[in-house]
């Protein structure tokens, strides 16, 4: 019987061992590699989508302001008071551009809850998942809902629409609530209930940047545009004659309106198809499967916003 207790502590720990062993790769209970890789491939696809929708704000500022000046070209300046006009005229036209600057970035600042999400995706599915990772878990989590906060305040206030529910608050406290050996576990449980999570999230604000991009940013520039070649040909009628320099800024003024314009449309394609993409993803983790092939909307929705991105590098040139 002494010998058979000797025993018992060796046989509890192997016991022991064995179930933490299990716990340890119980991470592959939740989801499997083949998940997580699309997790991950969804996240680098639509790293610093958020700035995006900003430009043709920008662009739209820049236009206005080179409008009101064609305007002022067009005055008869031997009127004193048309001198006096134009003068206040000219500093209006250099106050509408920062201002909408100003505009264009307190969206990209709104939007970058979207950045601030994928990144804590891409936090949670890196093979490494260390006590380094756990604190950049935590800081994204609590930089998302400040984000959150931010958008809500700016573009979705009670009166308006309703607010966006914030859910970077689970990720920190799960991170700060275990530890030790169920720490692979613990991530594949985390990255699955965000993205389950984050799914009404990403639904609602891409619903938000389609509006924002389609209804109102593309109406403008289509009204700025008419009445940009409507002040050319006054300027031109009245002066008779044009320097090249006025006719060349104005032929890029409305070559940068056509880009802009195009730049609402694939914004707003591709928040069409980042909406589709993660609703696909978050389907995909519904239950623990082998992938047997990449989603075909997150393939896709990364070629538009890389070509996206290349019509918005062009504006900022």
């Amino acid at each position: 019987m002494i010998r058979r207790l000797k025993h018992i502590p060796l046989t509890l720990a192997l016991v022991l061992a064995g179930l933490l062993s299990i716990a340890v790769q119980s991470g592959c209970a939740v989801l499997t590699q083949s998940q997580v890789d699309e997790v991950a491939a969804f996240a680098k696809a639509t790293h610093h989508y958020g700035t995006l929708p900003g430009e043709p704000i920008r662009i739209y500022g820049k236009v206005a302001r080179l409008d009101r000046m064609l305007i002022v070209s067009s005055r008869n300046f031997t009127d004193e008071d048309a001198r006096k006009k134009a003068w206040d005229e000219i500093e209006k036209a250099y106050q509408v551009e920062p201002a909408f600057r100003e505009a264009g970035s307190q969206a990209d600042q709104a939007l970058s809850v979207l950045d601030t999400y994928v990144s804590l995706l891409s936090t949670l599915t890196s093979d490494e998942f260390n006590v380094s990772l756990d604190k950049s878990a935590t800081e994204l989590s609590e930089s998302l809902d400040k984000a959150i906060k931010t958008y809500n305040g700016a573009f979705r206030t009670p009166k308006q629409k309703a607010e966006l529910k914030p859910i970077g608050a689970t990720v920190a406290q799960a991170v700060a609530g275990a530890g030790g050996i169920f720490i692979r576990y613990r991530q594949a449980q985390l990255l699955k209930q965000h993205v389950r999570e984050g799914d009404p999230l990403v639904a609602t604000l891409m619903g938000d940047v389609q509006e924002l991009v389609l209804q109102v940013v593309k109406p403008h520039l289509e009204r700025l545009r008419g009445r940009l070649k409507d002040d050319f040909t006054t300027a031109a009628q009245r002066a008779e004659k044009l320097p090249l320099a006025t006719v060349v800024t104005t032929a890029e003024a409305m070559e940068n309106l056509e880009k802009a314009s195009q730049l609402c449309d694939a914004a707003a394609g591709s928040a069409k198809r980042y909406a589709q993409a993660h609703a696909k993803l978050a389907q995909a983790l519904t239950e623990r499967r082998h992938l047997k092939q990449r989603i075909e909307e997150i393939q896709v929705l990364a070629d538009e916003i890389k070509a996206a991105w290349g019509l918005s590098r062009q504006l900022r040139q």
